[in-house]
């Protein structure tokens, strides 16, 4: 085989086409001069290229025992390149429940330029790389530049730079510059830690978004970057100083004016500061880590924070002074680490929860955590310990007494709280493997719960208790009484498993409750359950009676109030049927029949009648006397419904936007009676009421 020799001349006319349905296929053509001789086992490539829509790949040169290929690769769209990696590469099975890795979006014009030289089995590559308009994921870059070089025992990267698309802000228009040299030895392609290797990295005015981009990080943050980095040795041995300097950063909406890190390699340790302006206050830490033996010492110290010059305590009105420590030392696979956080008052909205105090003990491979706080005149105290290795086995619990009601919802009802009376005990335990969720056991004990507000009241006859286990949620049976109040509710209902749900609620409510949610709104009456629901979240099964007896609901916000409000609503699988429901309404009075199906989508099948009807507003009121109302909402989405208002007997148009029969009555009218109630009328329909014209 020695004197063998071969000549090949070919052309290649192709498309490549992707396994994903709706992508096209991509042209591919080729030409290919070569000769080979067996003396020197070399094939030598004479002008052969590769040609897609973007992009080429040129090669010209010998490969064998003395390679020296030259290869020209250029594309006027990266992102074809990445289509036709991806539809080249094959299918991969993947395990269940993971992602598999998808490459970066990239988009841009690149040029490469290399060669390659020596044997096949110890080849050296070089070469230089220049793109422009480079787009990766959602950033921007104007230009990236680097040579190269690359064999089995080494790789390097000189001159590297990478300019932003962009301006930084503050630094007077300039964009944002990575300059980067890297000089790592390796053992036969391989990367070992022990390995010699050299880094110098320069970052000058950089948008922390633009790095958050490439990475993925969708994380709201942003800030100017500037870090320097001089690094030799090794990665168990280095030896170099570095330094990182963020300013006008942004975290979450939180300013954050000033972070400054600064790091020295010895060659055995890596000693590093960093201090921060964070809300008023200044985080310092300091951290010595040894590469050999992955240890560490470490120490966190953040003084008075003002919470209140964080962003999202800002929405919750939440104002206080935080301060913690933490000192640790250990291994990474070992760790110790002990902290605590205190926060002496901490304001919600008007109220005080004072003396905060959390401690965290890391040791032995677990965790243990303690909180204590004094809450509306009682205390709240918090305690568990999770394994840090295995399934992450924890114990956990909660137990707080004689919470003030008032105080508790006073940030939320604040109308309310100061006439709302009433106390709240709870206890909480969970145990398992947190890493399998449906081994977790975990129970709800409250054996305290009353409220009153001015002649309501309402309590849990008996504790309430609710256990998991097995993936769902199981209510005890719980009663509630008070004001003209009883009612049982009791059942089962899955969270991460796939048995069926069960529950029912049975009993009275009295309608004064309401009053509670909403001080304008003067609500009597009650309503009367008696619903059952069983099977699984695909396919519900729900069937029983809501009730209301003598009900009434009156407002100063609505220009009619109803009372005397009796009817049954029968539930079904899909449906809601209105029985028997009638009522007064201005001094007149009203029915009401139809259907509202819930399943497989919202729609309604309502007819409404009403007879002698005041409508009354703050500085205007309208009497419509010996008149009648019928309105239907007829079968049609929630979100487009369809109202017919059949007969008004308003004259002037007031209601429905038609001149009325005289003999239908008369109106006495104040000058400007609010005309927005006729605006989903105008047909002189009558289907569905029953009432002649």
């Amino acid at each position: 085989m020695e004197g063998l020799r071969a000549l090949v001349n070919a052309s290649l006319n192709a498309a490549i086409t992707s396994s994903k349905p709706g992508v096209p296929a991509t042209p591919l053509t080729g030409i290919l001069h070569a000769s080979y001789t067996g003396t020197g086992q070399t094939l030598t490539l004479t002008q052969a290229q590769l040609q897609t829509p973007a992009s080429s790949v040129r090669m010209n040169g010998p490969i064998g025992n003395r390679s020296n290929l030259q290869i020209r690769a250029s594309s006027s769209n990266l992102h074809e390149l990445q289509t036709l990696a991806l539809a080249l590469k094959p299918a991969v099975a993947s395990s269940p429940g993971s992602q598999a890795s998808q490459l970066p979006s990239v988009f841009g014009t690149a040029l490469l330029n290399a060669t390659v030289q020596g044997s096949l089995k110890q080849p050296r590559i070089s070469g230089q790389l220049a793109a422009q308009n480079l787009q990766i994921e959602e950033s921007h870059w104007r230009t990236l530049q680097a040579a190269f070089t690359a064999s089995p025992s080494e790789v390097a990267i000189q001159h590297g730079s990478l300019v932003s698309a962009g301006v930084s802000a503050g630094a007077g228009g300039s964009p944002g510059t990575i300059q980067f040299d890297a000089d790592i030895n390796l053992d036969d392609w391989h990367y070992l830690p022990a390995n010699p290797l050299s880094v110098h990295l320069d970052v000058a005015r950089m948008s922390i978004d633009q790095l958050a981009q490439v990475v993925k990080l969708s994380y709201p943050v942003s800030g100017i970057l500037s870090a320097q980095l001089s690094l030799r040795g090794s990665e168990l041995n280095p030896i170099g100083t570095g330094s990182v300097r963020l300013t006008q950063a942004r975290v979450d909406g939180t300013s954050i004016p000033r972070v400054a890190v600064d790091f020295q390699g010895t060659g055995d340790a890596v000693h590093s500061t960093a201090n921060a302006s964070l809300a008023g206050g200044d985080i310092n830490a300091t951290l010595t880590y040894y590469p050999r033996n992955q240890g560490y010492t470490t120490r966190v110290d953040a003084r008075q924070l003002h919470l209140d010059q964080i962003e999202k305590a800002q929405a919750l009105h939440i104002n206080g002074l935080l301060s913690a420590s933490a000192t640790g030392r250990g291994t990474l696979k070992d760790p110790q680490l002990s902290a605590t956080a205190s926060i002496p008052q901490l304001q919600v909205h008007d109220k005080t929860i004072s003396g905060i105090n959390a401690q965290l003990e890391v040791a032995n491979q677990s965790a243990n955590f303690a909180l204590n706080s004094n809450l509306a005149q009682s205390f709240i105290e918090a305690r568990g310990t999770v394994a840090l290795t295995g399934d992450k086995y924890a114990t956990l619990r909660l137990d707080s007494k004689g919470i003030a009601l008032h105080t508790l919802l006073a940030a939320y009802l604040p109308p309310q709280a100061q006439e709302l009376q009433g106390e709240l005990e709870l206890h909480a335990t969970a145990s398992g493997p947190i890493s399998q969720p449906l081994q977790m056991q975990a129970q709800l004990q409250i054996p305290i719960l009353t409220a009153s507000y001015k002649e309501v009241q309402i309590g849990a006859a008996r504790p309430i208790v609710a256990n998991y286990r097995n993936g769902v949620v199981t209510l005890e049976p719980t009663e509630l009484k008070g004001t003209a109040t009883d009612i049982n509710l009791q059942g089962s209902i899955p969270v991460q498993s796939k048995q069926p749900a069960n529950f029912t609620a049975t009993g009275g409510i009295d309608l004064g409750l309401l009053h509670m949610l909403d001080p304008d709104l003067t609500s009597a009456g009650r309503i009367e359950l008696d619903i059952h629901g069983s099977g699984f979240a695909t396919a519900p099964g729900i069937h029983g009676q809501v009730r209301l007896v003598n009900a009434g609901f009156t407002s100063l916000s609505t220009p009619v109030g109803v009372e005397n409000v009796n009817g049954v609503l029968a539930i079904s699988n899909n449906e809601i049927q209105i029985q028997n429901y009638a009522g007064e309404m201005g001094g007149g009075e009203f029915t009401a029949t139809g259907t509202v199906a819930y399943r497989p989508e919202t729609q309604f099948n309502v007819s409404l009648k009403a007879n002698h009807v005041r409508l009354l507003y703050p500085e205007r009121a309208g009497i419509a006397q010996q008149h009648v109302v019928c309105t239907r909402l007829r079968s049609g989405l929630i979100h487009e419904p369809e109202f017919k208002c059949i007969d008004c007997g308003l004259a002037q148009s007031r209601l429905c936007g038609k001149a009325a029969p005289q003999h239908r009555g008369t109106i006495r009218e104040r000058p400007g009676i609010d005309e927005q109630r006729g605006q989903s009328a105008g047909s002189d329909e009558s289907q569905g009421c029953g009432h002649s014209g």
